[in-house]
């Protein structure tokens, strides 16, 4: 399937038999309770698109050193927004690392704009979370998008940790090495790899040392 547009809904190519397409659209205000209470309109589908809806919170890393660090941003209402950094501690950076794919060891939690100072609105505050909530919005918070008394000079920021791991070797600390990129997990190519790249990976896994080996069965794979 290809996505085309990204804000909670999506629009994806789908293989689904056309009779099996529902001839009605919905249009929703956004506050109801219950599809059945939107708007329902009556049309042929003619586009090779289906429906898809992404239950959860969007959510980026902006102006970080890396793609694992930087200000949060969370889109809500339709317009992407910050977070207080009252009460922001690890355990909400456990949880905005998981979100995007990264490891929420050593989830590290900062505040006072660390990252830089965002626009719009401060669209959480007093968010409260457990470390164990696949969802910011299942944390305890103020309203989003109520009145608050922060500035974009409390804005909070998270470092996160790269996943990573090591599968079919021969023992649990070696292995072809693979990254986790979003909810992919990817093969590392062999190139430029050598043992200062092991060494660090070792010590991401909690091992000592670290050396590095060309797989016999691909040219292509890293063997640490």
């Amino acid at each position: 399937m290809m996505g085309f547009s990204f804000n909670g809904a999506e629009l994806k190519t789908s293989n689904i038999a056309r009779n099996s397409v529902l001839p009605t659209a919905y249009t929703c205000g956004g506050y109801e309770i219950d599809v059945s209470m939107c708007e329902k309109i009556n049309i042929n589908c003619s586009q090779p698109y289906a429906a898809f809806v992404n239950c959860r919170t969007p959510i980026r890393l902006v102006n970080g050193t890396s793609a694992q660090s930087g200000r949060v941003e969370v889109e809500y209402r339709g317009q992407w927004g910050t977070i207080c950094d009252d009460g922001f501690d690890d355990l909400e950076a456990k949880v905005i690392c998981r979100m995007l794919g990264f490891s929420d060891k050593e989830a590290k939690a900062y505040g006072r704009a660390y990252f830089g100072a965002g626009t719009g609105p401060v669209t959480i505050d007093e968010i409260r979370c457990l470390g164990t909530e696949n969802d910011i919005s299942d944390c305890k918070s103020s309203e989003w998008l109520s009145p608050n008394n922060c500035g974009h000079n409390e804005d909070a920021s998270v470092e996160c940790r790269t996943e990573v791991r090591l599968v079919n070797g021969p023992t649990q600390f070696s292995g072809l090495l693979e990254i986790q990129t979003g909810s992919v997990w990817e093969t590392v190519c062999s190139d430029l790899v050598d043992n200062k790249t092991a060494m660090v990976v070792c010590t991401m896994l909690g091992f000592e040392g670290g050396l590095y080996h060309t797989d016999p069965t691909t040219r292509r794979n890293s063997h640490v």
